[in-house]
């Protein structure tokens, strides 16, 4: 282990206790100094930022309230050693921290303060300059208990600084990470703070409601740089541990942040920026700044990042004009490798696996969007995750929107879409839960997965666009962002903002976010379509609309505007009808007979539908005086829908039923007195093995009919 001095931290590295040395006083020149430029202690309050937390119901509110409001963090964090040492090893990993925190107590009777702390050897413990003793030591795994002599008035401030120590043994799934010369990996650290893990190298409240301003000053080896979340205040020439030169790095946010959201890089980085100028102020431009390795700038070793990050001031300007200008004063982005995550969404200063620079120009766009969803507004509980992971996903497609068209657009769409649901079906028939979900702080999977929080998440995003339109949907996504701005909100908060801002919705906005985002699943639907002569040569179409899903918390009706497409040739008829029901019917006046008939062509709905019914007309030839019986498509594949079509030349009681080949019936898909005529419908096979299946239409005075369905 190599020793570090004690000049910078006022932390013991050595032989001599933490106890004992971590009494020295830090000197001046690092102590942590809360930046006042921009705080307001009055504005910074998250709870009073969180709708839920203050004016609106709290009973109904999710959030875990502590008697305190967090004001700001003021972080120093000494990495020299670990990025010095030859080998890293469970004793050079560690590394010595100090943070002092302001916060305000908004509760009577408060005997102590607890805090989230894991892994860390606490050395001291001041409040407002008084030392603790003994000093406190975490307990029941991850919690920090500071004793108040006195409970403290309500509204009062109070600054706690705490010494400590990372003493984490290994990097597995912690904050700290940094690797040495000898692996394949550049020599790096890194914290990743989502969804828990901020606690894992600095005492604090790690939860996402309660937002605070932070400033970081980072110490590492000369040849170094250092990126975190906001602006950089000074680069400072200091003595590392063992008399090498070193810089500390100071950066500052001034604008309320989460903890899941806060982040410190340091790597041997190529440095440059880029330029966002908005449309309104393009003399206010707002620096984009890059930190990548220098082989990974051009593509000469497969990673390009001056090619994936070509369009950033681009996408930038789409948000803006979709969501609101952009929240902050600067925008960065940094990459790591290894990294547990694809990337994250640290404000200001994302983190990109080293990947992304392959070209993965969604991954860039997602994590932008999330400066809006996700960093200007933060989901006030892990519950309400869906809000930011959906939006950001969706934001994917609305680059796409912008780059490729409508058609690139839907694409997106349909690829997350076929991830959602054929998630669902390689869990064994399990539904997915809902978007929304109530889910303790360690139920970490649940929360990221990805085919209900991102993919779904992202669907329902597009399908409130497709319900209200263009200007309703994105100027009610401004209102929301506006007056959530800075602060945590919850999803409910969305459903009373979008209430406010939405007037004319086909579906109520409670009642579309019960079925989608509360409740599991999604609507499998089975049409059927008849064909009988109209009016001066035209052609009345009945269509009959079934929803058929199924399941716990599944809704039985999901009431949403349903579009239907008639074809012949190249012309084209458009309706549309509200469903309301289980199964619904509506007849259509034609001008023709319609060969083709297609349920959400455009796809405005996430659900399990039959992509096109072929019709028949009924043949004039004596030929074809009995019934006509065809299936398609022909092999099918399970979980699949398959569409049987027959034509009856004249009226007849009739049975359409299916069989396996040793003679068990398995559905009757029609039954009843039918009129001449083309007929279509349906048959779901979600959960149908593969074989061979016989499709039966038999009827008084028909010859019957057989098709054998192979099913893959």
């Amino acid at each position: 282990m190599i020793l570090l001095l004690l000049c910078f931290l006022g932390l013991a590295f050595g032989a001599s206790s933490p106890t004992a040395t971590a009494q020295q006083p830090m000197p001046e020149v690092l102590r942590p100094q809360t930046t006042q430029t921009g705080i307001h202690s009055h504005a910074l309050c998250s709870h009073a930022l969180s709708k839920k937390g203050t004016d609106r119901v709290l009973a109904e509110s999710a959030i875990e309230h502590r008697p305190y409001d967090v004001l700001s963090y003021s972080l120093v964090l000494d990495w020299y050693g670990p990025l010095t040492t030859p080998e890293l090893t469970e004793e050079t990993r560690q590394f010595d921290g100090r943070t002092t925190i302001r916060l305000r107590i908004d509760s009577a009777d408060v005997s102590a303060i607890v805090l989230d702390a894991f892994l860390l050897d606490i050395q001291e413990v001041k409040i407002d300059g008084q030392l603790i003793s003994p000093t406190p030591v975490i307990e029941d795994v991850d919690k920090l208990s500071i004793p108040l002599a006195t409970a403290p008035e309500p509204g009062s401030e109070l600054t706690l600084d705490i010494a400590y120590r990372h003493v984490s043994p290994s990097n597995v799934n912690l904050g700290f990470l940094a690797y040495d010369e000898t692996t394949a990996f550049k020599r790096q650290a890194y914290t990743l703070s989502a969804p828990i893990y901020a606690r894992n190298w600095m005492p604090c409240h790690d939860a996402p409601h309660d937002k605070a301003t932070a400033e970081f000053r980072v110490i590492v080896p000369e040849g170094f740089s250092v990126a975190c979340n906001g602006l950089l205040q000074e680069i400072r020439e200091v003595e590392g541990g063992d008399g090498g030169p070193a810089r500390m790095y100071h950066w500052s946010d001034d604008t309320p942040i989460a903890t899941y959201l806060m982040v410190a890089h340091a790597s041997t980085f190529h440095e440059w920026s880029d330029w966002y100028k908005p449309a309104d102020n393009p003399e206010d431009s707002i620096e984009i700044r890059y930190y990548v390795w220098d082989e990974d700038l051009d593509g000469n070793n497969g990673y390009n990042a001056l090619e994936t990050f070509a369009n950033v001031p681009d996408m930038m300007a789409l948000f803006a004009s979709q969501f609101g200008a952009y929240p902050f004063k600067k925008y960065g982005m940094s990459v790591a490798e290894p990294f547990l995550y694809g990337a994250m969404e640290n404000q200001t200063m994302v983190t990109l696996g080293r990947n992304v620079l392959e070209g993965v120009e969604s991954t860039v766009a997602h994590e932008l969007l999330h400066m809006w969803m996700g960093d200007q507004v933060t989901p006030a509980t892990w519950n309400d995750i869906w809000l930011n992971e959906g939006a950001a996903t969706y934001g994917e497609a609305l680059w796409a929107e912008a780059s490729g068209g409508r058609e690139a657009y839907i694409r997106d769409l349909m690829e997350k879409r076929n991830f959602y649901l054929a998630s669902r079906a390689n869990r064994s028939g399990r539904v997915e839960p809902p978007c929304y979900r109530e889910v303790n702080e360690f139920q970490r999977g649940d929360i990221y997965n990805y085919a209900v929080t991102y993919s779904k998440g992202a669907w329902i995003y597009h399908m409130l666009r497709e319900l209200v339109g263009d200007k309703q949907f994105f100027a009610a996504m401004r209102g929301f962002i506006e007056r959530e701005s800075y602060g945590a909100a919850e999803t409910e908060d969305l459903i009373a903002s979008l209430e406010e801002d939405i007037s004319d919705s086909p579906v109520p906005i409670r009642d579309f976010f019960d079925q989608w985002v509360y409740g599991k699943g999604h609507p499998i639907f089975e049409l059927e379509v008849d064909v009988r002569p109209g009016d001066a040569g035209g052609k009345k179409v009945r269509v009959v609309v079934r929803q058929t899903q199924e399941g716990e918390g599944i809704a039985e009706i999901f009431t949403m505007p349903l579009p239907l497409s008639f074809l012949k040739g190249s012309e084209r008829e458009d309706r549309r009808f509200l469903m309301t029901q289980r199964e619904q019917s509506a007849e259509f006046d034609l001008p023709w007979f319609p060969e083709n008939v297609l349920l959400d062509w455009d796809n405005t709905m996430l659900s399990v539908k039959p992509d096109n019914l072929v019709i028949s007309s009924v043949a004039e030839d004596a030929a074809a005086r009995q019934p006509v019986l065809s299936v398609w498509p022909n092999p099918s594949r399970t979980g699949n829908f398959s569409t049987i079509r027959f034509d009856l030349p004249r009226a007849s009681t009739i049975s359409l039923e299916v069989y396996t080949t040793i003679g068990r019936r398995l559905a009757i898909l029609r039954q009843g007195q039918y009129p001449p005529g083309s007929y279509s419908t349906s048959w779901n096979m979600e959960q149908v093995p593969a074989g061979s299946y016989f499709i039966r239409l038999s009827g008084a005075g028909l010859v019957p009919q057989q098709a054998t369905l192979m099913v893959e």
